[in-house]
């Protein structure tokens, strides 16, 4: 028989659900299971609501530790009141891989109230979020305070936010390797500097955008755009960039010789589906 510390080590590479496969072995299989770090969570109606609900309750009255937490709600308004709760369970529970979405099927993206509670949670190394609506947070009251050093992987996946709440992201959170953002709503420009461990940006848009990075630190950077539009992307602080992906974007005579220039250790150049004047699509 297995000890508990290596059943534990099997499981954690599984999903929650893959994981549960594996109870049917023992009763200590079980057991390990029903104290699986990795919570997953599909919630699409009362009867998947009632469900986490109770994982979730067990695992905050048992102090059960919650590594990565995976929570997508699917249309669901009954669940509403229940978000901020489930997502305190988590952190209490010491969460460092937080992944929260929300799919209203009217395309309503769900107000996330805080963000910034969030971000400064000491446990907390990974944030995805998807569909959410940062808009509503009022920044009047002046600049956030604490510094949310302990994240180090940032993604914004169909994020409703303006220029304003990006730069306070940004700033808030200074300390992170890797940043994506794809697809988000009421930006005008995309500017991130500031950044002190930036390692890696994944940039995807669905119109005209300004993008500027200045990251000294950067080494790999992806941009996906549109090819109808031309590229107004300023990497020239990134002098140690290393590898560069362009896809759909249409660039300007002198772009490419001017990027080789002043990115000098650059290894890697990939081009998809690239426009230029004097060029064919490439």
């Amino acid at each position: 028989m297995l000890p508990d510390c290596l059943i534990h080590t099997v499981l954690s590479h599984f999903g929650y659900k893959e994981a549960a496969r594996l109870t049917i072995l023992s009763k200590t299989w079980l057991q390990a299971w029903l104290t699986h770090p990795n919570l997953e969570f599909r919630v699409y109606g009362f009867k998947h609501i009632k469900k986490v609900d109770e994982i979730l309750e067990r695992y905050r009255d048992k102090k059960i530790p919650i590594e990565k937490f995976n929570l997508s709600i699917f249309g669901s308004g009954e669940v509403l009141p229940l978000i901020d709760k489930w997502l305190k369970i988590a952190f209490q529970n010491g969460v460092n891989h937080l992944e929260f979405g929300y799919v209203d099927f009217g395309r309503v993206l769900y107000p996330l109230p805080h963000v910034f509670t969030i971000l400064s949670a000491k446990s907390l190394r990974k944030l995805v979020l998807k569909d959410c609506d940062l808009m509503q947070l009022s920044l009047s009251s002046g600049p956030v305070s604490n510094y949310c050093d302990s994240l180090r992987e940032l993604s914004l996946l169909g994020v409703r936010l303006d220029d304003n709440m990006l730069q306070t992201l940004v700033t808030t959170c200074p300390m992170i390797v890797s940043f994506t953002i794809k697809h988000c709503i009421g930006l005008k420009k995309i500017k991130l500097r500031n950044l002190q461990k930036i390692k890696m940006v994944s940039i995807h848009i669905d119109k005209k955008q300004p993008v500027e990075i200045q990251a000294p630190t950067l080494e790999h950077l992806v941009f996906c755009g549109l090819a109808e539009k031309t590229l107004m992307l300023d990497i020239g602080a990134c002098q140690n960039l290393k590898s560069l992906k362009l896809s759909s974007v249409r660039i300007s005579d002198g772009f490419l010789a001017h990027l080789t220039s002043r990115c000098q250790f650059l290894e890697s150049l990939m081009l998809d589906n690239i426009v230029s004047i004097g060029l064919r699509k490439v």
